[in-house]
């Protein structure tokens, strides 16, 4: 038995661990949320074919919610692009 083990100790160091990583997830998330945005501004504004156009133009009332759904989608597209690239760098 370890008679210098403190096990009140342990358990801060434990809370003290989960809150750095933690605050290192909350930075990382941001950070990746950036880089995404500023990919997704360098996109051209019209990324959707001629077809497509047209069958927004049909769907009338749902239109902005289907673009809304649509660049959700882009973001998340340009996010998990920027969550590989971190990973890819950090694997090298």
């Amino acid at each position: 038995m370890r008679f210098d083990y403190n096990p009140s100790g342990a358990q801060e160091e434990k809370y003290e661990r989960d809150r750095e990583e933690s605050a290192y997830q909350d930075a990382l998330d941001e950070d990746l949320d950036n880089r995404a945005n500023n990919r997704l501004g360098k996109l051209p504004d019209n990324t959707l074919s001629d077809e497509i156009n047209s069958l927004l133009e049909m769907a009338g009332d749902k239109r902005p919610e289907l673009m809304d759904t649509y660049h959700t989608w882009l973001f998340d597209v340009c996010r998990a692009v920027e969550e590989q690239r971190h990973e890819t760098r950090y694997l090298l």
